[in-house]
């Protein structure tokens, strides 16, 4: 079952309409999680306590707090460039990291080689 959530502690529920004067939060009783929605017709629709909503996103808190403005900021369109900055340099990373262990693995290897034959 989904609930649509009207108010909470922090004033979530109307904070995130910066981001997006459609959004709404809906808790997920299936999930146990809240996710977003937004009264936007776009793609998947669903009919949540009388109102038309398309999903957004799952939020990764148990919580609605300061975290989901931060989430929801930092997921925006408008911060594309540096979300594809950071996972390039996340991808750099990783394969760097991958390489330079291939490479001691392949030191090593040759080491205890040269070992056995002297």
């Amino acid at each position: 079952m989904k609930i649509l959530v009207k108010s909470d502690v922090y004033n979530i529920c109307n904070r995130i309409k910066k981001f997006d004067s459609t959004y709404k939060i809906i808790y997920n009783t299936m999930s146990k999680k809240y996710e977003i929605y937004s009264t936007r017709l776009t793609q998947s629709i669903e009919l949540i306590s009388g109102v038309v909503l398309s999903y957004v996103c799952c939020l990764p808190f148990d919580e609605l707090d300061e975290r989901v403005i931060t989430h929801l900021y930092q997921t925006s369109v408008e911060n594309i460039e540096s979300i594809i900055d950071m996972i390039d340099k996340q991808n750099k990373q990783v394969e760097y990291d991958s390489l330079l262990k291939l490479k001691n693995q392949s030191l090593e290897i040759a080491e205890n080689k040269l070992r056995q034959l002297t």
